[in-house]
């Protein structure tokens, strides 16, 4: 095997020699002694679509036009090219538009010709374009966080905008929060959804969980509890805390046609080791109480307190003697 040299213009000659015989690319590979995946590569490279009568494109292989690409392309590679700002601002509006680095390279190549840089510096150049704007993004967040917090509301509207500009999910969820609030800008409760919907796509768990809120409380849309339990769901299983209580919540009160006195519980569970004060202070007020527990029976206050829970109603005068009477909880005797 001779690969790891290039495939000199004679060898390309003979390609386009065997090709011509009908040979196989195995056959080839056998025949230059060369593996078959660089003879594959080769080919597959430099052939060309030649038109013929009838409309059909063949791809053929010619050896003098391979070597010339080949020549082209290897001499963009070696020699040093200078990044102009004109050829930078080229590269970034292309990225933009969501161009693959090859095009990139064609497009810059067909403008400039040899002075064009190699598709090597295109793709080093958009590498530290794309570390440039994370850094950049990152500033800006802290910059709107920082304001924020001093309560220069204008000057943290500005930079969470300019952080949305470039597609941060947090500057764009804090973008919303401030069209909600009219802090540092306007009130518009349009904009303030348009901004949570575009940072929920982004899967941000706090835009997953304002979404919700602002359909439980019908702000800014239609009041839809059926909206706000998928958001809160979003948020809930996207380790948001506060998603996990309004989805609990939820789930307690039946709010959007499923009750479910287990998953309020798990919910509520997930939110208490988080630290929410909230759900821990529900956990504490319907502790998991075993009916037949053999250490105690159930006191009237306790049942009481399960009763509503599971009926969300007051028990009748009735309903309270029967369960006095079954024995399902014992009056406390002083």
């Amino acid at each position: 095997m001779t690969d790891g040299k290039h495939i000199t213009y004679e060898d390309r000659k003979l390609i386009e020699k065997y090709l011509k015989e009908g040979k196989s690319k195995t056959e080839i590979s056998r025949l230059l002694n060369r593996s078959r995946q660089s003879i594959t590569r080769e080919i597959s490279r430099y052939a060309q679509k030649i038109s013929v009568e009838g409309g059909d494109q063949p791809m053929i292989y010619k050896a003098e036009k391979s070597f010339e690409r080949f020549k082209m392309e290897h001499t963009q590679s070696l020699r040093p090219r200078v990044m102009t700002d004109e050829i930078i601002d080229i590269i970034e509006k292309m990225e933009k538009s969501d161009h693959r680095p090859k095009e990139i390279y064609l497009t810059l190549f067909e403008c400039y010709g040899e002075d064009a840089p190699s598709v090597a510096t295109v793709y080093r150049k958009l590498s530290q374009l794309k570390t440039i704007e994370e850094s950049m993004v990152k500033k800006l967040l802290l910059a709107g966080d920082n304001c924020f917090a001093v309560g220069n509301y204008n000057r943290a509207f500005t930079k969470y905008k300019q952080g949305a500009e470039l597609g941060e999910a947090d500057c764009i969820y804090n973008l919303g929060l401030m069209y909600l609030l009219g802090l540092g800008t306007e009130q518009s409760k349009s904009k303030a959804i348009r901004a949570f919907k575009a940072a929920s796509k982004q899967d941000n768990p706090k835009a997953h969980w304002q979404l919700g809120l602002c359909y439980h409380n019908g702000y800014g849309v239609q009041s839809d509890y059926k909206q706000a339990f998928h958001y809160f769901q979003m948020a809930a299983e996207a380790g948001n805390e506060n998603g996990q209580v309004y989805l609990a919540y939820y789930y307690e009160h039946g709010l959007a046609m499923i009750h479910s006195t287990r998953d309020a519980r798990i919910w509520y569970n997930k939110a208490a080791e988080q630290g929410n004060s909230y759900a821990k202070n529900w956990l504490l007020d319907y502790p998991i109480i075993d009916f037949h527990s053999s250490k105690r029976p159930l006191l009237k206050e306790e049942w009481l307190k399960l009763f509503k829970f599971n009926k969300h109603r007051e028990p009748s005068e009735a309903e309270i003697e029967a369960a006095r009477l079954g024995g399902e909880f014992a009056e406390l005797v002083e």
